[in-house]
């Protein structure tokens, strides 16, 4: 397998492509949302945007709804399926990091 990437400050937009699901941790609760890409030139990409909802607060999201987010993005991400995921879309919590946020159909959480 693949050693992991990360990049900082990483921004992506996309439709909900299934249903999201929340789990609790060291870090707090999460909710894991399946996005569906399209990159310039049709290429698709399946990744998964994970925010903390004890730092962005309770987040509403459906399949089919558009997102944006913001954060760090750590490739690839073939252990779950997903060809990478975006995390710390929340204010920046160590060195180096972006300030991020999720934007659910327009609704701003950060």
């Amino acid at each position: 397998m693949a050693r992991s990437s990360v990049v900082e400050g990483v921004s992506v937009c996309g439709i909900v492509s299934g249903r999201p699901h929340e789990s609790g941790g060291e870090h707090g609760l999460h909710v894991y949302i399946p996005v569906r890409l399209e990159a310039p030139g049709g290429a698709t990409y399946i990744t998964e945007v994970i925010p903390n909802e004890e730092l962005d607060g309770r987040i509403d999201v459906h399949e089919g709804d558009r997102i944006t987010a913001l954060g760090q993005f750590v490739y690839p991400n073939y252990r779950y399926g997903y060809e990478g995921l975006i995390h710390d879309t929340h204010p920046a919590t160590h060195r180096g990091a972006a300030d991020g946020y999720v934007a659910i159909n327009g609704r701003v959480y950060r």
